[in-house]
């Protein structure tokens, strides 16, 4: 898939939204822009010196969020034989 070149305005988002937005909240601020495309650029960003860190109260809604997501997304193994199903947390 080809890369789609970062616009101003998207920049602009970033520069304005990050402290006070987890990549999920910036995800809805930014469509058809992906978790690692937009982490990619807040690296690149925070290289520049254009963005500084994140909020700590960003940061812990951040881990909440990931937390909430991870146990949406179980994973069922099963093992080789077929038998028992293990769930996976």
């Amino acid at each position: 898939m080809p890369r789609k070149a970062w616009k101003r305005h998207e920049i602009q988002i970033l520069i304005e939204n990050y402290e006070y937005k987890t990549t999920d909240e910036l995800m809805g601020l930014l469509p058809g822009r992906n978790r690692k495309s937009i982490n990619r650029k807040i690296e690149k960003l925070r290289k520049e010196g254009k963005i500084g860190h994140r909020a700590k109260t960003t940061i812990t809604r951040a881990y909440r969020q990931r937390k909430r997501n991870k146990k949406k997304s179980k994973v069922t193994l099963y093992l080789d034989d077929g038998y028992e199903p293990i769930e996976e947390e």
